[in-house]
């Protein structure tokens, strides 16, 4: 590991690892220094999130009033900002999120509504786990919950997490707005902290609210 800068200005650990910051922390534990490294983590968060919502401030209360969590790639991201490819075993290329599994709907409806994301495909993890929705009653449920236009059918489109453990998920959407990408994947459980730890390597079993840092193996993915 990288040791801690011999410094009290937080701003010089903009882009800093988080290792790195959390060494600092043992070093500076002033109440003023706590704070300003709050501010460093909410500020990298706004910063990955800006690419995909209008407002990264309501898009963090929604996070916050919902219990979403962001995994994935984007979650090392921002673990290391300054990553490059050989060190991370993924780049970031799109947005993922983890909701308990009542607040699923709702966040896909944000995503609509607000965000102005299209429904590209919806998966059901619980009955039918790597099949499209396509049966015309589960169909005209999905269309009217989520979208008045129909979903498109395409059996060519390799459906996403297949490499995953299904077992924790609930649900899966997939939204776009010109070349942004959201996934949004819904929880077995009211925990969305559930199928992230059910991934196939302990690298990415890391997630963000709108307030903390999860990680399952902090050594390990700090020797990434």
């Amino acid at each position: 590991m990288t040791p801690a800068p011999p410094c009290t200005n937080v701003h010089l650990l903009t882009d800093a690892s988080v290792d790195v910051i959390m060494r600092q922390q043992a070093v500076e534990t002033s109440a003023a220094n706590m704070h300003e490294i709050n501010n460093l983590y909410q500020e990298r968060l706004r910063r990955i999130i800006n690419p995909y919502v209008k407002d990264a401030n309501t898009f963090i209360t929604v996070m916050r009033e919902q219990n979403v969590l962001i995994s994935g790639s984007t979650t090392l991201s921002f673990i290391d900002p300054t990553a490059v490819a050989s060190q991370w075993p993924t780049q970031p290329g799109d947005l993922d999120l983890y909701t308990p599994q009542s607040k699923f709907r709702k966040m896909v409806k944000h995503m609509k509504d607000i965000e102005g994301y299209v429904v590209q495909q919806i998966y059901d993890g619980l009955q039918q786990r790597r099949k499209v929705l396509t049966t015309h009653l589960l169909r005209a449920k999905v269309v009217k919950a989520f979208s008045r236009k129909s979903l498109p059918d395409d059996p060519s489109k390799k459906i996403p997490y297949e490499q995953e453990n299904f077992k924790g998920i609930s649900s899966i959407c997939i939204l776009t707005k010109g070349d942004r990408r959201v996934d949004i994947i819904g929880s077995r459980t009211e925990s969305a902290l559930y199928p992230i730890l059910s991934f196939h390597s302990t690298i990415v079993m890391n997630a963000i609210s709108a307030d903390h840092l999860f990680m399952a193996y902090p050594e390990l993915t700090f020797k990434r």
